[in-house]
């Protein structure tokens, strides 16, 4: 059976706008409404862009020559972010970090650290710290209520010259 025809001199000699003003006002609202949600989800799109990528430390300096990312995964259990000040050492076979500051440097993401998050930041040293053996990582419980804690879930350091995890 073969499918009915459309003839459109028709449909628009007999359209009339009053008699379908509830139709066409809802597709307005319609196509209003997407371009909205299409420009917010986009601005959301670049707010989780930099998220994801890698923020440098801000007491990076910039004379040092030397690269490690840091991926911090933080738990997903109820009050596992943190206010708090986290601060770190890495110490490998040929020296060690010294006290670092776990900030970024753009200024723009606060220091909360929320629950289930994972945040990727890049320290530079002056020298390579040899195969690494520890990292001591600690906060000061400076943040408010329940936001003093942190329940550090994982942390993956990986050499950004040599690819070593």
């Amino acid at each position: 059976m073969a499918p009915n025809t459309i003839d459109f001199n028709n449909v628009w000699a007999n359209f009339d706008l009053s008699e379908n003003a509830a139709v066409f006002s809802t597709v307005i609202v319609l196509i209003g409404l997407y371009i909205i949600l299409l420009v917010w989800l986009r601005h959301m799109d670049k707010k989780d862009l930099k998220k994801w990528g890698a923020l440098p430390l801000e007491d990076n300096l910039p004379t040092d020559s030397y690269h490690y990312q840091f991926t911090i995964q933080t738990g997903v259990k109820a009050n596992a972010g943190t206010d708090s000040q986290v601060r770190f050492i890495v110490s490998g076979e040929e020296g060690d970090s010294g006290v670092r500051r776990l900030a970024v440097a753009d200024g723009e993401r606060k220091q909360h650290i929320p629950r289930g998050s994972i945040f990727n930041y890049v320290m530079s040293v002056d020298s390579c710290l040899g195969p690494l053996t520890f990292l001591r990582i600690w906060h000061d419980n400076t943040g408010k209520g329940k936001n003093k804690s942190w329940y550090l879930d994982q942390v993956q350091i990986n050499d950004l010259q040599t690819g070593e995890k």
